[in-house]
């Protein structure tokens, strides 16, 4: 997510119970060793969720490694691996928006993608071979991606006859889900529904 050093995520009124959390590595098919973060419900729900962070969407440091979607999807699949056996949803936000609708067209066997104001960029390259839904969640007022991409791109959707949900915050900022969640705090509850029910929708 986009978001300052010192920010922190929402708290959530009843998170549940957590079996574990925190930091492990992972190594993808390619043999790449990566971070990442998990956290274990005490109670599965048979779901497995894999996120796609960002600091910022044309951050110098994904400019400098170079960061590829077939290596994004190798990645996510380490993760998924990880997580066991069930229907499987990624959820990025901004570059990892941008990366997870893609990931609707790769042979990860996703049910669902979701992406916070991501780069329609990525998804549109592969929009022939979309095969799972998408959720787009996007801000009306984003200064990385302009509302006119985002028609091309539903358009470009919609002329492939390949489904999708669209909800736009008017107003709302770039990174309203966390950098601006006080101030947002109606989208922001709206998009967590959203989420949740297509995930239910699509599980």
């Amino acid at each position: 997510m986009c978001h300052s050093t010192d920010s922190r995520p929402p708290a959530l009124p009843n998170p549940g119970e957590i079996a574990r959390s925190g930091a492990l590595e992972l190594t993808s098919a390619d043999g790449t060793v990566f971070s990442a973060l998990e956290a274990i419900p005490a109670e599965p729900d048979g779901v497995r969720i894999v996120i796609l962070p960002d600091i910022r969407d044309t951050h110098p440091y994904y400019q400098a490694p170079s960061v590829r979607p077939d290596d994004v999807a190798t990645d996510v699949e380490a993760a998924a691996a990880h997580l066991g056996e069930g229907p499987l949803f990624t959820v990025g936000f901004c570059f990892g928006g941008g990366q997870s609708w893609r990931l609707a067209a790769s042979d990860l066997g996703v049910r669902g993608v979701i992406g916070f104001y991501g780069l329609p960029q990525p998804a549109t390259e592969v929009v022939d071979d979309i095969s799972a839904p998408l959720l787009l969640l996007l801000a009306g007022a984003d200064v990385a991606t302009s509302p006119a991409e985002f028609d091309t791109f539903t358009a470009r959707l919609d002329q492939a006859g390949k489904p999708y949900e669209r909800q736009v915050y008017e107003g709302a900022p770039h990174s309203f889900f966390d950098a601006a969640y006080e101030e947002w705090q109606d989208a922001c509850d709206d998009a967590w529904s959203r989420t949740l029910a297509f995930i239910g929708k699509h599980r």
